[in-house]
Formats: structure tokens, sequence, C-alpha cells
């Protein structure tokens, strides 16, 4: 992997990933004001394991390049 699509890469996380942490940011304060939206709730769970099934996926790939980066 070319560092070019690494940082395509980090753009397409920034880009897609801060609107998913913004919304569960407020969805946290929201809970620790003790404001509870149960559709807000039960859309931010299925957010959450979204996150962070893709930040695990951007990160196997940021790993993978860098074994190889270190290894040649």
């Amino acid at each position: 992997m070319s560092p070019g699509r690494i940082v395509l890469l980090m753009v397409v996380f920034v880009v897609i990933g801060l609107p998913m942490v913004a919304y569960l940011w407020e969805t946290i304060n929201q809970i620790l004001a003790l404001e509870l939206d149960p559709v807000r709730i039960a859309v931010s769970v299925p957010l959450l394991a979204i996150f962070l099934g893709f930040l695990a996926v951007i990160g196997r790939r940021i790993n993978r390049w860098h074994a190889l980066h270190q290894q040649g």
C-alpha cells in the first residue's frame, strides 16, 4: 500500500468518522445530562458498532502497511 493510499484512507476516515463521532459525543452528553431519548440511543448503538468496525479495519490496514514498510 502506497503512502498516497494511506493518506487517502485517513482522509476518508476523517470525512466519514467525524460526523459519527460528533453524533456519538452529543448522545453521551445527553445521557450524562439525564436527557434520555430512546430513538437517539437506538440509533447510537449500531452507529457505535459501525464506527468501531471502521476504526478496526483502518487500524489493521495501517498496521499492515507499517509492518511492510519496516521490512523493506
